[in-house]
């Protein structure tokens, strides 16, 4: 069965051959190449020649794009295997923080994908993870024209699913870059509610503090309260007679002489 999917924003016959691969790093589906009036048999021959390539099931690289730069490469990747699974696919868990760019998870080739329950197909591929999620409306928004969930549905999904250092530095990491507000933090408890790993989860949010500018720093923090050290204010400023300075991490009820 072939996938009908069409560009971000655009209108079903509304695309034609000039417009490939501008809005999709460089890639088009077989259901858009044909609409356009491209024969299964002129797909099979640009393929043999090499002026397309393969970038994923019924999904071809027709312009430059994957040999750019690593992100990039990457990017093209996510978004290939998006376009491949069709209509409904979305990407999810580490690899919606990945293009929101929300640090504090590990790197990882993984590529986490829900799609409908309709659509759920076998797939052979070492790096792609297949998932069903129910995302309702709102859950779910675009990054590059990339199909996604948004900031705060993919925090909360990554709050069960890793260990607690990671899962603070995620919410310190989402908080810091403006992507989840601190008051938005309140709806994570009901969107987690009954799931696998919502107790723990719900613990880490009162951990949070959006002043960390780095995983590393949120790892020291948390360190540093299981070791005693009394809780800490993250890049904290101050004045000496020299200038204005940042710490940080400050130990409160501690005075730096």
């Amino acid at each position: 069965m072939i996938n009908r999917v069409y560009p971000q924003g655009e209108r079903r016959g509304g695309w034609g051959r000039e417009g490939w691969g501008v809005f999709q790093d460089g890639m088009v589906t077989l259901w858009q190449a044909l609409e356009v009036g491209v024969t299964r048999r002129q797909v099979r021959a640009a393929l043999a020649r090499g002026t397309w390539r393969r970038a994923d099931q019924a999904v071809y690289l027709v312009r430059g794009g994957f040999d750019d730069t690593p992100a990039r490469r990457r990017r093209a990747a996510i978004r290939a295997a998006v376009l491949s699974l069709g209509p409904g696919a979305v990407a999810v868990y580490e690899t919606a923080a990945e293009l929101h760019g929300i640090a504090g998870l590990r790197a990882s080739k993984e590529i986490h994908i829900s799609v409908p329950a309709v659509l759920a197909k076998r797939r052979i591929d070492s790096a792609l993870r297949v998932h069903q999620l129910c995302l309702p409306p709102g859950t779910v928004g675009s990054v590059a024209g990339i199909a996604a969930t948004v900031p705060l549905r993919t925090v909360a999904d990554l709050l069960c699913r890793v260990d607690r250092f990671a899962a603070v530095a995620v919410l310190d990491s989402a908080l810091n870059s403006g992507l989840v507000q601190a008051a938005e933090l309140a709806a994570i408890p009901a969107m987690i509610r009954r799931r696998r790993g919502a107790v723990a989860a719900r613990s880490f949010l009162a951990e949070a503090d959006g002043r960390a500018q780095s995983p590393l720093e949120t790892r020291v923090r948390l360190r540093c309260v299981d070791g005693g050290v009394p809780r800490t204010i993250s890049n904290t400023r101050f004045s000496t007679p020299t200038g204005t300075c940042s710490l940080s991490l400050m130990p409160l009820g501690r005075v730096v002489g």
